[in-house]
């Protein structure tokens, strides 16, 4: 009888500690790690690197405009004309005479600026646009020697090349014909005739 109370006590000890174990291991891990490390690595990153960049690049790369180059003058001085070179005589004046002659050996610039300049010795005022020039008219009459007077109108432009040089073109028309020599002239001649001649002038310094 005592045999069987002291077996009966041993059974209770070794079995009553096992309700303790399992409902204080399991809880206290699970709910600790996942809930702490998903939802602060993700919204950290993306919105601070983004704005950060593209507005302080754009301006800065922007090309800076090249500076105006400088305006093309001509000298002031004397200038030499090349031997012209006839490009067009409607009439065929030159059967009858040299229309080369229409030409000086050299004119004069002065009050040289960019907008224009005067050509010399006869004053015309020359106006550029750019590095083309038109000056004004020039009117004027050749005594033929047989009685006859000729009214001639000299158009005179042209193309800056540089300081030095610049290519004139001058556009002679003969208007009309006076005196009793015109009989003679106006049996192979009609007016106008228009002569186009052109020239290449350099500074003389």
């Amino acid at each position: 009888m005592l045999l069987a109370i002291l077996l009966a006590c041993s059974d209770k000890t070794e079995t009553s500690p096992e309700p303790s174990i399992e409902p204080s291991t399991e809880p206290s891990t699970e709910p600790s790690t996942e809930p702490s490390t998903e939802p602060s690595t993700e919204p950290s990153t993306e919105p601070a690197s983004e704005p950060s960049t593209e507005p302080s690049t754009e301006p800065a790369s922007e090309p800076e405009e090249p500076p105006e180059p400088e305006a093309t003058i001509l000298l002031e001085g004397d200038w030499n004309l090349s031997a012209p070179t006839l490009i067009s005589d409607d009439c065929g004046v030159g059967d009858f005479q040299d229309v080369t002659g229409f030409v000086p050996p050299s004119i004069g610039v002065g009050n040289s600026t960019e907008d224009g300049y005067l050509m010399l010795p006869d004053g015309l005022t020359c106006t550029r646009t750019d590095m083309d020039f038109s000056c004004a008219s020039l009117y004027l009459e050749e005594d033929t020697g047989i009685g006859a007077t000729l009214s001639i109108t000299n158009e005179i432009g042209g193309t800056i090349i540089d300081e030095e040089t610049m290519i004139l073109d001058f556009d002679v028309t003969i208007e009309s014909c006076e005196g009793l020599g015109c009989l003679l002239i106006e049996v192979a001649l009609t007016w106008p005739c228009l002569i186009e001649l052109q020239t290449e002038g350099t500074y003389s310094p």
